[in-house]
C-alpha cells in the first residue's frame, strides 16, 4: 500500500523508517491524532457522558457539543480554572488525576488524587467531566486537574454554558437545583 506526500510517493517501509526516526512522545501524539480523526463525533462523547444525560435538554447537549474545543494534554500539564472564567472539560481520551491539597500537621502540602478520569472503551456511558462544581457554583474549589500521559479533552468556556442553559427553562430550572445542592454541600 502507498501513501502520498507532497507529490512524493512512499510505502510503508518508508513510512516507518520515518516514524522510527521520531521521538516517543511525537510518535504517540500522532498516534493519538489519527485514533481522533478515524472515530471520532462531539455529540457521541456529550451524549455518552452521565452529567450531561441526568436532565440536559437535547438542545442543550448539541449546544454543548458544537462549541467544544479539543485541546491535547502532554504529561503532568494541568487543566487550568480560572475563577470567572471557569471551562468545563471532558476527556476523550487518556487519563486525568483529579487532586486536592491536603495540608499536614507539619505544616507540609502533599497532593491527594481524589478521583482518576479514564474512559473505558468497554463502557457506553462515562463520567469523564473536570471542573462543573466551580462552573456552577462560582467558587474557587482546591481541586486541580493534572494528565498522567498524552490525553485529549475538549473544553467549553462558562460563558457558552450559561447562555445554552438560559435558552431552555428545564435547563434553567436544573442548572439551579445544581447550584442549591452545591451550596449546601460546602456549608456542611
Amino acid at each position: 500500500m502507498d501513501n502520498q506526500i507532497a507529490g512524493t510517493r512512499f510505502n510503508v517501509e518508508q513510512e516507518d523508517l520515518f516514524l522510527g526516526k521520531l521521538n516517543d512522545e511525537l510518535r504517540q501524539g500522532i498516534f493519538l491524532f489519527y485514533l481522533e480523526v478515524s472515530s471520532f463525533n462531539r455529540f457521541q462523547l456529550v451524549k455518552s457522558n452521565i452529567f450531561f444525560l441526568c436532565h440536559w435538554s437535547n438542545r442543550f447537549q448539541k449546544t454543548i457539543a458544537d462549541k467544544l474545543i479539543r485541546h491535547v494534554y502532554s504529561p503532568d500539564e494541568c487543566l487550568t480554572q480560572i475563577q470567572g472564567k471557569e471551562k468545563l472539560y471532558v476527556l476523550n481520551k487518556g487519563k486525568i488525576d483529579i487532586e486536592a491539597n491536603v495540608f499536614s500537621v507539619e505544616k507540609n502540602i502533599y497532593r491527594k488524587i481524589l478521583r482518576v478520569l479514564e474512559v473505558d472503551p468497554n463502557k457506553e456511558v462515562h463520567f469523564n467531566v473536570y471542573g462543573y462544581t466551580s462552573l456552577i457554583s462560582g467558587l474557587k474549589v482546591n481541586l486541580r486537574a493534572v494528565a498522567k500521559d498524552y490525553s485529549i479533552c475538549y473544553y467549553v468556556d462558562k460563558e457558552i454554558i450559561l447562555s445554552a442553559i438560559n435558552e431552555n427553562k428545564n435547563d434553567f430550572q436544573y442548572f439551579h437545583e445544581i447550584r442549591s445542592r452545591v451550596e449546601e454541600s460546602r456549608l456542611k
